[in-house]
Formats: structure tokens, sequence, C-alpha cells
């Protein structure tokens, strides 16, 4: 079976699950298929009677692209219909909702193809047009260099002279920068700059530069740092919100540098031995976005992230703040009361709190509202 992303990033064994995964959604719709993520879509600008009328047009998998292109068209048609009588607000809005839109249509095309390369590219032409006119000069698309590479970002300051406490978004293996604006928004409005990136396998860097994932993807966070010099920002004053294995990424980040005062993590798995917990969607973006090929080149993947090391915790002075569902498919609950006990035991942490959802799903997508108001509340606190 050829492989489906016209790489060779799947094994045997996803070979088999992928044409296992098409036949169910013959059978199954989409829209049930994609449930766990709905909430996620929720947490952007896309009302439940789009997604859904979107998702019921989906007749499998494969018809993803096909449904994707026709709900992009659409929507652009009825932008440039209104575009000339919509005032400045509005604008804004129509423009942030058409990112939003082109992100879901880029998510679930599985192959590395051009119809998923142009949903994503207008993803984020439509973000950098919508924040240019909403915030001027207050919102800055960076390029960040490390590793002899560029890595883009999304930088927006709050009114005023600075320098402003930073808060940055390190997102996860299938997200992009451009989704999570709401997040960005809430803690702009809360008084913190607000960097968002795509590092090294993620979304830009990976889609359009062909940047492959790195296991020192913590390092980023000190190369933005020091891009930031330069900015109203005092990088003396961070916070990290992580998400899923972002989240990860900034334990690792934060540990040995007390210039991160607050963590806000957001469904970090502690290591990522438990390849087989993860959805198979997800299971063959890890590979895409590393190159994985067989069943020894994964194992190697997963065995370089992990924070459930006594030399890592130890060196995060950081205030901690653990959100987890109880419901989490993807990171087991104990192993999250592991880490919080964890890190009281070692004391180098200089506050540790958890918070668990009776309901929560991974990274608690079905509480984001009231997680961006307990998130401000935690910087403020911390930085």
């Amino acid at each position: 079976m050829k492989n489906v992303s016209h790489t060779d990033a799947y094994t045997p064994y996803d070979h088999f699950f992928l044409k296992a995964l098409r036949s169910v959604s013959r059978v199954v719709s989409v829209k049930k298929l994609t449930q766990p993520f709905w909430n996620r879509w929720r947490g952007g600008d896309i009302s439940d009677k789009v997604l859904f009328d979107f998702l019921d047009s989906i007749k499998n998998l494969d018809d993803w692209s096909r449904a994707a292109d026709q709900l992009i068209a659409h929507e652009e048609a009825e932008l440039d219909r209104d575009r000339a009588d919509l005032d400045h607000d509005q604008l804004v809005r129509r423009l942030r909702r058409m990112s939003y839109m082109s992100n879901l249509a880029h998510w679930g095309i599985m192959p590395l193809n051009d119809a998923k390369l142009r949903s994503y590219t207008k993803s984020r032409d439509y973000y950098i047009e919508a924040e240019t006119l909403a915030f001027g000069d207050r919102y800055q698309r960076l390029h960040i260099p490390w590793n002899d590479q560029e890595f883009p970002a999304n930088l927006h300051l709050p009114e005023g002279q600075g320098p402003f406490p930073l808060v940055m978004i390190i997102h996860g293996l299938d997200d992009c920068k451009e989704e999570h604006l709401a997040t960005e928004l809430a803690m702009l409005n809360a008084g913190f700059a607000v960097i968002c990136f795509d590092g090294p396998g993620q979304a830009e860097a990976f889609l359009l530069d062909n940047i492959y994932w790195s296991d020192r993807f913590p390092e980023m966070v000190g190369a933005i740092l020091t891009t930031l010099s330069g900015y109203p920002v005092d990088t003396s004053r961070v916070g990290i919100m992580g998400t899923s294995i972002g989240a990860l990424w900034g334990f690792s980040a934060a540990s040995g540098d007390d210039r991160i005062k607050a963590i806000y993590d957001l469904g970090a798995p502690i290591n990522t031995k438990s390849f087989s917990r993860v959805p198979f969607i997800i299971k063959s973006k890890i590979c895409q976005i590393t190159g994985a090929k067989t069943d020894a080149e994964i194992k190697h993947v997963l065995s370089k992230n992990y924070i459930d090391r006594t030399e890592i915790l130890s060196g995060i002075p950081a205030a901690i703040r653990i959100v987890m569902g109880a419901k989490d498919r993807v990171v087991p609950l104990r192993d999250k009361y592991w880490l919080r006990d964890e890190l009281i035991r070692i004391g180098a942490s200089r506050d540790v709190s958890m918070r668990v959802f009776d309901d929560g799903d991974h990274c608690c997508t079905n509480h984001i509202p009231e997680l961006r108001d307990d998130m401000a509340a935690f910087f403020k606190e911390h930085i």
C-alpha cells in the first residue's frame, strides 16, 4: 500500500492501522470519529453548526480534502462579497474566523500534499492580516534564529511602554501557532506580552520549511528569549503555557533557567513511552514530523522526550500549575499525581498546585474559557 503522505513515515504496522481507519471511516461517520477533537475546534470562532455541517459533508477521511476545499471556497466567497461593507472590528473577526476555518481544513488532511499546504498557508496568512489590522505595530511576525535555521513566531504586545512580562505558548505535535489566537488574546488582555511559535516539526516550520522535529526542541525557548531582548519585553519574567507534549518541552526548558517564573501545564506527558495510547491520527503525524520509518526509529524518538528525572525536576524553580482531565485518553492521571508529588517532594519549585476536571479530556479542551481565566490569574500571581 503506497504511503499516504508520499514519504517513508509509516511502518507496515502503521499502514495496517491506516487501512483499518479508512475502512472504519467509511462505516462510522467522520463526525463521530473526530469527536475527541470537537472541543478543541470550538475553542476558536467556529460554531457548532459550521463544524457539524462540515463534518457531516465528509464521506470518509480520504474525502476531507475535497470537503475542506469546498468549505474554504464558500467562506472566502462570502468574505469577498461582504468585505466592503464590514467595519474594522467586523473585518478583523471575519479574518480570524477564516484563519480558524483554514486550520480546521488543513488539520484533517492526512497526506502531506498540496491541499494540506494550501490550507495551512491560508490559515497563516489570514492570521497575519487579521492581527496586523487589529494591532498595527503591537503585532509582530518574528523569525527566531536557532540551529542555523529560522522559526516563525507571532508576538503580541500590550498597550503602553513596557517592558512587559511575557507568556510563551508552546503547543503540541499537531497544533499550529495560529490555532492558539484566542488564548493569546486572553493573555494579552491580562497585560502580558504573548508569543507563540512553530518549532522544529511543527506546522509552518515543518510543512513549509521542511524542518523536522529535533530532540533539542526545548532549546528554542532560550533562542526566543534572546531574540526578544530587542523588544519591550521583560525576559526575566516569563511564564510558559504548554499543551500536551509542548508542556513537557516547557518543563525541560525551565530546568536550570530562573527567568521562567511560572509553568501552566495542560496535559503534559511525563514521557512518551505510551505510544500505544495515542490516537492513530496523532500517531501518524508523529511519524511524519520525525521522519521515523521503523519501530526502532520510533522507539528512539519516543525515548528522547521525558521529564520524569530528578535532575530535570530539581532544576525548576518556577511556580507550577498542573491541569488535567480525569478522562484524558492520552496521559494517565496517575502520572500527573506522581509529577505533582515528586515536585513537592523535591521542593525546588516555589509553588505547586494541581486541578483535575472530572469530565476533562486531553488538555481539558471542554473547559477552555474557564482555563483562560485560571491561567491569567496564575500568571498574574507568579510573573
